[in-house]
């Protein structure tokens, strides 16, 4: 999972770095003046902000801040915090960000579990279903045996006699 996140977020820099604005501002700046008014241009200049600026750190964090509004985003805040904390190792929120990503990773594998789950209640329900459907044909193939044996033995009766 681990590489399918960092797969798809150097994918987002890359589609990304085609962005030519040479404006004073870095964007990292332009994603902080982006935040409460547009989430996914915010979002936006963030990734740049992690593959051009020096800001990538603090990049990563406010993105995580942002994917952490969606409970679905919960995979990413995870891998944002934890390249914020590899980035940063000495940055003065340390252990409000790791309690922060605990609480994330607990909220990535609940909505794992909750997408695994489902996933299982269907496979369980076909199931069922299939064994139901096979317990009917069992039941009519007992009942058409019975019917063949019932006429066969009266054929046997009627041929003794």
């Amino acid at each position: 999972m681990r590489h399918a996140l960092l797969a798809l977020a150097c994918l987002a820099v890359f589609l990304t770095s085609c962005d030519n604005d040479s404006s004073a501002k870095s964007h990292y700046q332009r994603g902080l003046d982006l935040v409460g008014q547009d989430s996914r241009a915010a979002t936006r200049q963030f990734l740049l902000a992690i593959g051009r600026d020096r800001d990538a750190a603090l990049a990563h964090y406010q993105l995580a801040i942002l994917y952490d509004q969606d409970p679905q985003q919960a995979p990413f805040v995870v891998w944002n915090l934890q390249q914020y904390l590899v980035l940063k190792p000495d940055a003065e929120n340390r252990e409000e960000t790791l309690q922060w990503l605990t609480r994330a990773e607990k909220s990535c594998v609940a909505v794992l579990s909750k997408k695994s789950g489902a996933t299982q209640l269907q496979e369980f329900q076909v199931r069922l279903k299939l064994l139901e459907e096979h317990a009917l044909r069992q039941k009519q193939w007992i009942s058409d045996l019975s019917r063949e044996n019932i006429e066969l033995r009266r054929k046997l009766a009627e041929v003794s006699k």
